[in-house]
């Protein structure tokens, strides 16, 4: 578990909103909240291409978010139906102070199948240990398994964000704070998706 040390300090605005079970943070991520980019990675024609761009893309705005190389935690969804045990996660996370929080909200998938799901929100802080981000964010673009589970998001607490790389297509970045959402609005424009420019324009138009 987390120290509590940082208690005695003033959490960022992201870290409130990640350790509060009010914040759902379901996909799409983009559009459920109200300060996010849309940023697209795999451009090209030929597959390689398109994969090694969506690599070298992601780096890009991975370090115009952590320009230090460092994320301050990693967050992901665990789910489980009723009857099945809940994941222990202890053995898999010794490596990093964590915290679980658990009963929060789901998608409407349990309906058609009888079954109620449950989500549990798994917080990995970096401590003295970095995350090793190239490794996880190949293994998102592969649709493959990185830390524990394929929904892993990096998070700022000073710059007041989440990066979220869903597969190869693209990835969201949601913001916490509104003047962070405006001064990185110039810097990762390049990397918009076209599709949904109209829609972040809209958004920084409002807060003008």
């Amino acid at each position: 578990m987390p120290t509590l040390l940082h208690r005695y300090f003033k959490m960022s605005k992201i870290q409130n909103l990640i350790e509060n079970k009010k914040f759902s943070y379901l996909k799409p991520y983009f559009y459920q909240q109200p300060y996010a980019f849309r940023c697209e990675l795999a451009v090209g024609e030929s597959f390689e291409i398109r994969m090694r761009n969506a690599y070298d893309r992601a780096l890009q705005i991975y370090h115009i978010l952590f320009p230090d190389g460092k994320a301050d935690a990693l967050i992901f969804n665990h789910w489980h139906y009723d009857g099945e045990p809940d994941k222990d996660f202890s053995e898999i996370l010794n490596c990093y102070p964590y915290k679980i929080i658990r009963n929060l909200p789901v998608y409407d998938w349990d309906t058609e199948y009888q079954l109620h799901m449950h989500r549990s929100r798994i917080i990995c802080y970096a401590g003295k240990i970095n995350f090793n981000y190239k490794l996880i964010i190949k293994n998102l673009l592969q649709e493959d398994f990185g830390l524990t589970n394929h929904e892993e998001s990096f998070v700022s607490f000073g710059n007041e964000c989440i990066l979220s790389v869903y597969d190869d297509r693209g990835c969201d970045i949601t913001f916490a704070d509104v003047q962070k959402f405006r001064d990185f609005y110039p810097l990762l424009e390049p990397w918009f998706l076209d599709y949904d420019r109209k829609i972040m324009q809209e958004r920084l138009d409002k807060l003008a």
